[in-house]
Order: C-alpha cells, then structure tokens, then sequence
C-alpha cells in the first residue's frame, strides 16, 4: 500500500509502542532462552496446538518449539505452497475504478476474504475493489495465469478499527481468467491461543507493493504477545498489509496491520535508504523497526461474538473449528461440504446486513476456552505439478491422489471464432459522436490485401492492417466499451476466457491464421510455440477491450477474432504481460480500469524499423528470419464529460523496468509520453489524422519527446 493510506493505523501502533519498549522486547529476545521467555502455561499451550497442526506428529518440530532445534522438515516446503494458494493480492481502486494501490488477502472460509480495515474502512471502498488468485511465478520463472474475482460486501462485510480487520463475501464468478474460487481452498482462522511463543519465527505470505506472491520465510522473530496483538521483527522481510502470519506448522497466528517506523528527529518516516518517505511511497519501502498483527483467536471470537442469526457467520464458524466437510487451503485436507456447498452466497436478511455491514466498534471478548474439542486428520499424500506454463489451475484435491501435469491429456484447439466474416465491420470511426478516422498510410507497397483490394481487415469491434513482408500488424485500430452492461449482456451466462473460447480445462489455445489475406503475409502458431520460450504471443488488440457486445454471442464473436494470428505480435515476456509487471499490460490495464466509466478509441502497434534485429525461428516447418520489434505504440482517444477530445499517445520499449502507471500520468510514468507529431515521425509509414494532434495533451512537450531509450540489448 501506499504511504498516505498507512498513516492513521502506523500512528495507533506507534501511540501504543514506544521505541524504547520494542528495544527492550528486542533485548529480552537476544538474552533469554525460551525457557525464560515463556510461561509453563504457554509451553503446555504450544505443544496442545503442535499436536493438532502436524497430521504425524514430528520430533524436529518439537525440538524447534523447546529452541533445541532450528531445522524444519523438507515437507514444510510443500505445506508453504499448499497454504499460499489461498493468498491473494487486492488491487483498491477508488470510486472511478482508478487503482489506488495494492494489499494482500486471503480465503478464510469457501467465500469469506480477510484483509485490513484500513483496506476496506467501508463498503464502498470493497465493491470498487477485485481480487487476484495465482499471481505468482511457475517453477520455471513464468507467471502463470491469474484469475480475478469481485467482492460481495451487500451479501456481507464486516470491519473493526480496533482490530484492523476486514471479512467480506466473495463473487464466486470470476470477471477474468478461469480459476473456480474453490480451488483456492482457504486458511483455518483458530480461536484456539497457544500457536505461537515469543523468541519463535513467523512466516508471512505476501504481495508486497503489488508484486507477485513473495514469501518471508521464518524472516520474523516473535518479540511479544500483547492482548490483541503480536509483535514481530524482521530486518529484511517486513509484511504486506492483509497479509496472514504463520507458525512453522503453517497454522495462521495473525493478520499483519502495519508496523512502527524508523523516524527522523522531527518525527519524518524513513525509507531503507535514510530518505524522507513520501505519501506516494510504497510500505515496503519504509525502514520498519517491528511489525504488529492483529492475533488471529481475537478476530475469530470478534466475529463469532458479534454477528449472529447469520449463514457466513455458521460458514465461518465451521472453519475456524477445522471442520472436516470444508476443503482447506492450508495445512489441512477435506471434502466439500454438501451442508455449505455453492449455496453459501444466499442473501441476508435486513437485519443480517445492519448487522454485519457496520463497523463494529465493541470491546473484543475474551478468547474461548475450547481446550474439549478434538479433531483428528487423516494423512494424505500430494504430487505437485508445476508445468504447463499457460497456467491451467488444478481442480481440489478431495482425497489421497497422485495428480499428472496438468499437459498430459491436454488438446491442442483453436478458441471458438466466427467463420463468417461477412459480419465484421471493424473499427467506428465515429464511435466517440466525433469523428475520428483510421490513421493513414504512406507506403502501401508492403500491406496486405484482401479479394476485394482493400488494406484494413474488420473484426468484431477493431480493425488491423498487416504488414506483409514483417508478417505481423503494422496498425490496430479498436472501439472499447467496457462498461458492465456491455461487458455481460446476459448476467446467467459465463464470460471467462476459457468459456468463451470454449475451452476445456486442459485445451491449449492454438491461434489461427486470417483466410482473407494470404498465409504467407502472417506468421503461424507454430512460430511462437518454437521459439526457444523468447516471446510471448501478444495481443496488439486486447481481448478485454472488444470483448463487448449486446448479446452474448456477439462478445463471443469478439473474443475470437482477437486470436487470429494478424493480432499477434512477438513480445517478450516482461513486456507483454502484466502480471510479470509488465509495461504493455499495465498500461492496457490502466486504460481499461478507466474505461469503466468512458468510451475509447485506441489505435496501437509495434515500432517497425529497418534496423530491428533478426530472429531465426520455424514457420509452418520452414526456417525463416523475423524481425523482432523492440517498441510499441499506443494511442488513447477518449472524452471528457464536456465532450472535449482527448488524445494521449505512448511509445514503449520491450526492455522496461516495472513502472506503475495511471491513466492521469503518474511522475514515475512521464518518461514514456510522446507527442503524436514525434510519434508520426517514428512510425515512418503512418500519418494519424489532424482531430489527433489537434487533441493532443502531450503536444507542448520539448521536442515532442520528454525521454525514450530504445536500446540495442534486448536478449532475442
């Protein structure tokens, strides 16, 4: 999260801890021995909760607990990647759907997600806001393929200043991707107290400032257990606001909130570098002296104490107890439940809602004793499959199994697509109410064809001229309306991209050459799949811009036509995809977060240059050698709610570092603007119509052009 919206709850943690006391906890740490640190009652206590977390009970864990010990059991490892499943990263967006900044979050029941209150200090700011599951790394080093869902604060929410916790319903249809909210299992939340001692280590799992899923592993030192709270210190590793705290037997101890910060004598927070911390500047950046969580057995009474009469209320009871007819995402392994099943999201009562949707402000009980109750758990045996790089997510695992790689049974097969091209008619130039035209070309020598001899090839809602002897897009042209009645026509049916394409689970999309122009003008499939892994296919037209319509099929027909082969363009892999932080797929993110509340026209394309460097590659079984561009280009048309035109024009390079761009044009993200007139130059071959550079909001720019580096070093 960003600095400005830390500094209400980092004041509260500061007025309750002083500097002198967190040096003195530190200091107990450094000279006692856990027999001196911690009472016989919580000895007892911590081995009571040992015995419950390990499903074979194992003497390396006890002799860690007693601090004989520093080792951890090899199958600690596939316990972490079983328990981050359920973690995920929130992206807070403000009333206009712009993003604010990220946190982390996680599933404590089937459709229960717990953060921060100062995360989600209200409804609202939960409604605007999604969740993202799988962002995150293969074993390989690729991201795999996220999936986003929507939270239900109507059907409940649930937030306590005090306790800095947020719970709200999930949305389990996801609005991209095609993971199913099940598979992500979730984190048992126990009222149980006993988990963890002082002098002991904590994990957290985390997104830190938005990035893909980190883990700090046994990277914070338990400094003490304050009634509500944990405190905890790491020197490399501080935690992510929302993010679940683990004992070694992957058991959550505590919801992380925030942390006391290393201060200046005027009281200035300080970054890791001893520079002054700003508003704008990310958590993780801040020189954290100790790190406080919220205690996991507060939150579960809290919640249990103060909502009642309540569906979500009994789902997440039942969780906390580790029933053993919930499936679990952590250290835990079950069947679903047919009592709770998908009919968990039922509405609630008014009453229900007055309840729950309130921010409850009552002191939080004591913790329940319930020392009486046993649960037993039946050891499994997992198989972990970290392959297939498209990201397919793996179903739940319902019972002792050994799973194949996700690529073994799959099918290669072309996402469904409309064959009747007859019904395209491509870009609207007057989509806006204003006239705004195809840019022009000035050399025609080298465009394909079609039958009929025209240059721009429709689809569903864009168009693409293709440069034949570069085999790849030389222009794209799009019409976007992304808002929510356009972008599901029908509410009933399902809009993953998996469901549009129809595609089964394991089905590999195969893109697909254009039969209107010929197939020696367009690279294949078969280019991109033999390639060495360098490039990622990627879409010059985004699916998630035309994927708009007034019926389903038409947004299906849009969905498709964005796999045709012309729409393909090779970029690497750090460069393409946002969710490897990528500056194509950010800045696609960001116009597309704002296109929630207004219309777009985009025109975009790649760099084409004599002097791009070759890549030798297979086509169609031939040898051939391509050209690799290493720049896009992006223009973005909108109106403003005076009807005034606006044109905001970008040239990118394939070898950015990761910047966080928003579409009002963040200070990080100025090095990237261009004026249309320097852009016009640089294409060589494209002449953008006059309404473009007459709306231009970058034309004032010294020399059109405020800084670009396109740089010789991109590893083809």
């Amino acid at each position: 999260m960003k600095c400005r919206d830390l500094q209400k709850v980092v004041k509260t943690t500061q007025d309750s801890y002083s500097l002198e006391y967190i040096n003195e906890k530190k200091q107990e740490i450094a000279e006692k021995d856990s027999n001196t640190l911690v009472s016989e009652k919580r000895r007892r206590l911590r081995s009571e909760r040992l015995k419950e977390a390990e499903s074979i009970f194992s003497p390396t864990a006890k002799e860690r607990m007693l601090g004989l010990n520093d080792l951890v059991d090899v199958n600690y490892l596939t316990r972490a990647l079983r328990a981050s499943k359920a973690v995920c990263r929130v992206i807070i967006r403000d009333q206009n759907f712009r993003e604010r900044g990220n946190a982390s979050g996680f599933k404590v029941s089937p459709t229960l997600l717990l953060t921060n209150h100062h995360v989600f200090n209200d409804e609202e700011a939960a409604l605007n806001s999604l969740i993202e599951f799988d962002f995150e790394l293969d074993n390989i080093g690729n991201p795999k393929s996220t999936t986003r869902f929507q939270l239900s604060p109507d059907q409940f929410f649930m937030s306590n200043a005090e306790l800095d916790y947020a719970l709200v319903a999930i949305d389990p249809n996801p609005i991209f991707g095609t993971g199913e909210l099940a598979s992500y299992g979730f984190l048992q939340m126990s009222n149980k107290v006993g988990k963890i001692n002082r002098g002991e280590s904590a994990t957290i799992i985390q997104h830190p400032s938005g990035q893909p899923k980190q883990i700090a592993l046994r990277e914070n030192d338990v400094l003490n257990i304050e009634d509500n709270q944990l405190l905890y210190q790491s020197d490399t590793a501080p935690g992510s606001s929302g993010s679940p705290v683990f004992n070694d037997s992957w058991q959550v101890v505590a919801l992380h909130t925030s942390g006391i910060p290393r201060t200046d004598s005027d009281g200035n927070w300080l970054l890791k570098d001893g520079s002054i911390a700003t508003a704008a500047d990310d958590d993780s950046d801040v020189d954290w002296i100790a790190n406080a969580g919220t205690r996991a057995s507060r939150i579960v009474n809290h919640v249990l104490a103060n909502v009642t009469n309540n569906r979500r209320r009994e789902e997440f009871r039942l969780a906390s107890l580790g029933d053993t007819s919930i499936v679990m995402g952590g250290g835990r392994l079950a069947t679903a439940s047919p009592s709770l099943g998908s009919n968990v999201s039922g509405t609630l009562s008014s009453i229900d809602r007055a309840s729950t949707r309130a921010v409850v402000t009552t002191e939080p009980p004591k913790p329940e004793d319930h020392s009486h109750n046993r649960t037993i758990y039946v050891p499994v045996t997992i198989s972990l499959s970290m392959g297939d790089p498209t990201g397919s997510h793996p179903q739940p695992i319902l019972r002792p199994t050994i799973d194949t790689p996700a690529s073994i049974g799959s099918l290669e097969k072309m996402p469904f697509h409309d064959t009747n091209y007859d019904t395209r008619t491509g870009y609207d130039p007057t989509f806006l109410g204003i006239e705004v035209p195809m840019p022009k070309r000035i050399n025609s020598r080298n465009l394909s064809k079609m039958a009929n001899g025209d240059h721009i090839i429709p689809y569903e809602h864009f168009s693409i001229i293709n440069n034949k002897r570069r085999k790849m897009a030389l222009l794209t042209a799009s019409n976007v309306d992304a808002s929510f009645a356009k972008k599901r026509p029908e509410p009933n049916r399902t809009y993953t991209r998996a469901a549009l394409g129809e595609m089964g689970p394991n089905d590999r999309e195969v893109w697909f050459t254009d039969p209107r122009i010929p197939i020696e003008d367009q690279l294949s499939d078969q280019f991109y799949r033999r390639d060495r892994r360098a490039f990622d296919k990627g879409h010059i037209v985004r699916r998630d811009d035309v994927n708009w319509g007034d019926s389903y099929a038409e947004v299906q027909k849009a969905n498709g036509d964005t796999f045709h082969i012309t729409n393909c363009s090779p970029q690497v892999l750090g460069f393409n995809r946002s969710n490897r932080s990528g500056i194509w797929g950010k800045l696609e993110n960001s116009i597309l977060r704002q296109a929630r509340a207004e219309r777009y026209c985009l025109f975009s394309g790649p760099l084409l240059l004599a002097e791009d460097p070759l890549f030798r590659g297979i086509n169609n079984g031939q040898p051939i050698a391509v050209q690799i561009p290493r720049a896009y280009w992006k223009i973005v048309v909108a109106q403003t709610e005076t009807g005034e035109l606006q044109t905001f024009s970008f040239l990118l390079t394939q070898n950015l570092e990761r910047v966080a761009f928003e579409f009002d044009v963040e200070e990080e993200f100025v090095p990237f603007r261009i004026s249309v007139d320097e852009l016009e130059k640089r294409t060589i071959n494209i002449v953008f119509p006059r309404v473009l550079k007459d709306s231009d909001q970058f034309a004032s720019l010294p020399d059109g052009l405020e800084i670009l580096n396109i740089s010789d070093d991109t590893n083809i």
